[in-house]
């Protein structure tokens, strides 16, 4: 039997992180990705890279004509474009139309908002008038966030007072952008959690994230969060919700700030994550596994800790820094 074709877009550390899940639970796939960069840290552990930006239709042809199955590893992929790819027979998974929701930032705030999720009040932004506006609405400190391309906390910016006003559009001069109220976390947790061809829906404990104060980037995360019983369940609840509404399937993350024994959506990420690395020795099955097994089959297993608990640390050096990338070591214990 032929290996399957996979074609991931993005080449980066997931892409990466999802071969040598591939390699070392001997899946039998050639696995083809995309990216800008001819060093992309997956070259050297894919069957083949082709080069060219994540929004460009013509690359997302060549990847296809090399591929019986599609994922994306990064939020920038052109959602229209896989969309074609999905009127034309192709299986890409999650579905585009839930990356579309995802890569706008109000267009996610609303479809939270229709479905009574928790999170921040927001309002839209798209020039000074409408920043006074939320202002006065929402008070400050205001978060503000570019509505497209933001991603792990990239395109954000903390609005203190009105002196910074002008600040705002300096840094965001071609992007329309969303406000919203500043939420005093005491603490932030993610959820991952994966969906099935067959409906089914299996999280992993909630995770507890620390981000570095110079960076910001995380620095640290701990499986399973020592937060509320409640306040887990909450968010493990909530998680499992936003994927049934997506109806979709693969992995995703959603990410909560926990005000009070309250949580609040902070961000989703319909992707395998940087807090889920941990899984990778800590659980039986790992984000990167899982994600390959709900595009390959109709069901999948339900992942299980292999140890009580599990700490993940972020190596980092000036150079890593400069490019932003990141080294995970796990600690079980």
């Amino acid at each position: 039997m032929g290996k399957l074709r996979l074609g991931i877009i993005g080449g980066g550390q997931l892409a990466m992180m999802m071969a040598q899940a591939s390699n070392k639970h001997n899946l039998n796939l050639e696995i083809t990705a995309s990216d800008p960069s001819s060093s992309c840290p997956a070259q050297g552990h894919i069957d083949q890279l082709i080069l060219g930006d994540f929004k460009d239709s013509s690359t997302l042809q060549k990847i296809s004509a090399r591929s019986d199955l599609i994922t994306y590893e990064i939020e920038l992929a052109n959602a229209d474009s896989l969309e074609d790819l999905v009127e034309q027979g192709y299986d890409v998974y999650p579905k585009p139309q839930v990356l579309k929701i995802i890569q706008d930032k109000l267009a996610q705030s609303k479809f939270f908002d229709k479905h009574g999720l928790p999170i921040p009040n927001y309002c839209k932004v798209d020039n000074l008038q409408d920043l006074r506006q939320a202002i006065d609405m929402l008070g400050l400190p205001l978060m503000i966030k570019s509505r497209y391309d933001s991603y792990d906390g990239k395109g954000n910016f903390k609005l203190n007072c009105e002196s910074q006003i002008n600040e705002v559009f300096e840094r965001f001069k071609h992007g329309k952008l969303l406000a919203q109220e500043y939420i005093r976390f005491s603490e932030e947790v993610s959820v991952v959690c994966v969906g099935s061809k067959n409906g089914e829906i299996f999280t992993y404990p909630v995770l507890l994230n620390k981000h570095g104060k110079d960076y910001h980037i995380l620095h640290r995360t701990l499986i399973p969060a020592p937060v509320n019983s409640d306040v887990s369940k909450k968010a493990r609840i909530i998680a499992s919700t936003i994927l049934k509404l997506f109806e979709s399937i693969g992995v995703f993350t959603v990410e909560f700030l926990i005000c009070d024994d309250e949580v609040f959506i902070n961000e989703v990420a319909p992707r395998v994550h940087n807090s889920g690395h941990v899984t990778i020795e800590a659980c039986d099955y790992s984000q990167f596994h899982m994600h390959l097994l709900a595009g390959l089959n109709e069901s999948v297993p339900k992942p299980k800790m292999l140890v009580k608990h599990a700490l993940m640390q972020n190596i980092m050096v000036p150079t890593i820094l400069a490019v932003h990338m990141q080294s995970p070591m796990t600690t079980l214990y």
